[in-house]
């Protein structure tokens, strides 16, 4: 007896990535307690950059195919330790495709994302101690994951992978945005508060990003 196999279309993987960073984003922005906040926000990150990066391999794998760029298919077929943002900005290059202005923006804010999980992943514990009369405590780290007791981080992570999602789209000669990105990332809405910062404001390591 051999195991059944259940096809489905080809964009599914990415979009339920980022469905669930979207599901996990609405969790870290209400009353939770802070280890549920903090919790969602993580995920909310991870997931998002982990949805780009199905994009990124799905999307021109199916743009390479279409159009016959052995090159681009060879890269996007490869399996090394590269960043997303080095195979985005390799996609892009081998295609030949424009970088618009808001997708270049979207791209620096990537190498931030992308420093935040080497900092979020590979944190540098610095043990410490806390005393007080009566009372020591040793092996005391600062977590960085407390980060995302602010939502507005999670919150810009999600926002910057989607901004490329959509630019892709640009890139590709789509003219609805809107419906790409619904198809490939599950929703329609941009929307973000011109007040949030950069993504380098929570990012505290030396960067380690990978060149574009």
């Amino acid at each position: 007896m051999t195991d059944s196999i259940e096809l489905e279309q080809h964009y599914v993987v990415a979009s339920q990535y980022f469905k669930i960073a979207l599901e996990q984003l609405r969790h870290s922005e209400s009353p939770v307690d802070r280890t549920g906040r903090r919790y969602a926000g993580l995920m909310c990150c991870l997931t998002s950059l982990i949805g780009l990066e199905a994009f990124t391999n799905t999307a021109f794998e199916v743009y390479a195919s279409q159009r016959g760029l052995s090159d681009l298919r060879l890269m996007i077929a490869s399996t090394g330790a590269k960043g997303t943002r080095f195979r985005l900005g390799q996609a892009m290059k081998l295609a030949e495709l424009k970088r618009s202005c808001k997708f270049d923006r979207a791209f620096n804010e990537l190498k931030g994302i992308e420093n935040l999980r080497t900092q979020i992943v590979h944190p540098k514990w610095s043990e410490t101690s806390f005393s007080m009369p009566n009372i020591a405590i040793h092996g005391l780290v600062d977590n960085p994951h407390r980060i995302f007791d602010d939502p507005n981080c999670a919150q810009a992570c999600l926002h910057w992978c989607l901004v490329l999602v959509a630019e892709v789209g640009v890139s590709f000669g789509v003219s609805d945005t809107k419906g790409f990105l619904f198809h490939w990332a599950g929703t329609f809405d941009l929307e973000i508060p011109s007040s949030i910062p950069s993504i380098d404001k929570w990012v505290k390591t030396t960067p380690t990003a990978p060149p574009p």
